[in-house]
């Protein structure tokens, strides 16, 4: 027995097993969500051990590591799905060729079949080839050994790549420890990933066989729940991604600025994260003499901005930056020192589910949010619940926002309308305030997952967690 799991048995901690293909300092939210795991769930009893990917070569950088690593097992480095699909995208892209952006037009699905076919293909291909360098082999080997020389008491798997769900699987089947597969994106119905016939049938029913052996689900919005609840049959739980208050009290010092500033700072898919409505909005809004370029500034900060150039050309270059990549803690900066946050999603109702990671930063950041969304899905509710915002997609209703917004800042040097932030709703988005979820179910997993009358109690607990409403 270690000291650690000697430790484990004084005070009552239970250790858990997490797969995760990302941690820090790679830059993106599921290294984040992972780390902060890592972070807070010791806060409530229990031990966490990392099994992930030694991408330091392969990612974009920038997240803070300044977790105890002893617990972290980094595996040799492999290219997944994120990485996979983003650069087969561009080199069709390349070849086949870039819808154009034409100014009086709001880019729109049908824009893309060409190119969208060919990723289709490109999804399709990952499948087979996400795992070039065989992590899943050695993760699944190492996880063994853990679960072999320590107390583990449950396995957790975060979903995407799926391989991490295939290491936990594989694991779980040696060891019998409960596994809980977490999705912090739908699998085999996800409208961003979609594949061509036969591949997306065959990854159906592989994604069916593997996840009956599971004890429980997680994903991270209400109707992500319900919808895996439902195509899985499992116990279903909801634990949101938030925002870690501890990033916004590093020395930042929000400046504000005498212009009216909105940011954006992310990736911009065409036809499904899509500014132009808010590009068209303030080029009417200057054609027509109602604010000038000076009066406002927005700002695109990520990879691949550029592809907005065409549409800023001439009439939008004084008061549109297009800004490259920064990192994790230059974003959070850059947010607090904004008038407004912009988000973007795709206005469709394949897209109702998704509630990206950014709007918990928006509200650590505590400022207005503009988001370019599906009005009946996840982000659209949650900002209205918390009154963070507004949701809008039209360049009509954009002008109405801006213009309100600016007179506001004018006026009284703050905006009112559309914020009003319900702070103490807001506070429950904090990622301690999710961990401590995530350990409930965690006990609930590790207690009752091989008793027949426990699982009774797991699954009410899950119903109770599906019907719940944030208002």
């Amino acid at each position: 027995m270690t000291p650690k799991d000697e430790r484990r048995m004084k005070t009552h901690q239970r250790t858990v097993l997490i797969i995760s293909a990302f941690f820090p300092p790679t830059q993106n939210i599921a290294a984040v969500r992972a780390g902060k795991m890592i972070k807070y769930l010791p806060s409530f009893g229990w031990i966490p051990i990392c099994i992930t990917c030694d991408d330091k070569g392969t990612s974009k950088q920038g997240l803070k590591e300044d977790l105890d690593s002893s617990d972290v097992y980094r595996l040799r480095a492999s290219h997944f799905s994120e990485q996979v699909i983003y650069e087969q995208s561009r080199f069709l892209m390349r070849i086949f060729g870039t819808p154009s952006i034409k100014k009086t037009n709001i880019i729109n699905k049908d824009d893309l079949n060409p190119s969208d076919i060919l990723t289709r293909i490109g999804n399709s291909l990952s499948l087979f080839f996400e795992d070039p360098q065989g992590w899943s082999s050695e993760a699944i080997k190492l996880g063994i050994q853990l679960c072999n020389s320590r107390s583990i008491d449950v396995i957790l798997s975060s979903y995407s790549p799926w391989k991490t769900h295939y290491v936990a699987w594989k694991i779980h089947k040696k060891t019998a420890i409960p596994w809980v597969a977490e999705y912090r994106d739908p699998w085999t119905f996800n409208p961003y990933m979609e594949k061509i016939w036969p591949v997306d049938k065959i990854e159906r029913l592989y994604e069916s066989h593997m996840l009956k052996d599971s004890t429980a689900i997680i994903g991270v919005t209400p109707s992500l729940t319900r919808e895996l609840s439902k195509k899985l049959k499992k116990p279903a739980f909801t634990v949101f991604n938030g925002f870690d208050e501890d990033e916004f009290k590093r020395g930042f010092e929000p400046k504000g600025s005498s212009i009216f500033t909105i940011s954006y700072t992310g990736k911009i898919h065409l036809g499904k994260r899509d500014p132009t409505p808010l590009l068209t909005a303030i080029d009417d809004l200057i054609s027509e003499k109602i604010i000038s370029e000076e009066d406002i500034r927005i700002r695109f900060y990520g990879g691949n901005v550029e592809i907005l150039r065409p549409f800023i050309e001439k009439s939008l270059e004084k008061c549109v930056e297009l800004i490259g990549p920064v990192s994790y803690a230059d974003s959070l900066k850059i947010q607090m020192n904004s008038t407004v946050l912009l988000l973007l999603s795709w206005n469709d109702e394949r897209d109702a589910q998704t509630l990206t990671g950014k709007i918990f930063e928006y509200f650590g950041a505590a400022r207005p949010i503009l988001a370019l969304a599906y009005k009946k899905g996840e982000i659209a509710r949650l900002i209205e619940d918390t009154r963070t915002g507004v949701t809008a997609n039209s360049p009509n209703e954009i002008k109405e926002i801006i213009q309100t917004w600016l007179k506001e800042m004018k006026q009284i040097g703050q905006i009112k309308s559309y914020y009003d932030p319900d702070h103490a709703l807001v506070c429950s988005y904090t990622r301690k305030a999710q961990c401590a979820k995530l350990a409930q179910i965690l006990n609930a997993v590790s207690d009752n997952s091989n008793k027949e009358t426990g699982i009774s109690r797991l699954v009410d607990a899950s119903e109770m967690n599906l019907n719940f409403k944030s208002r």
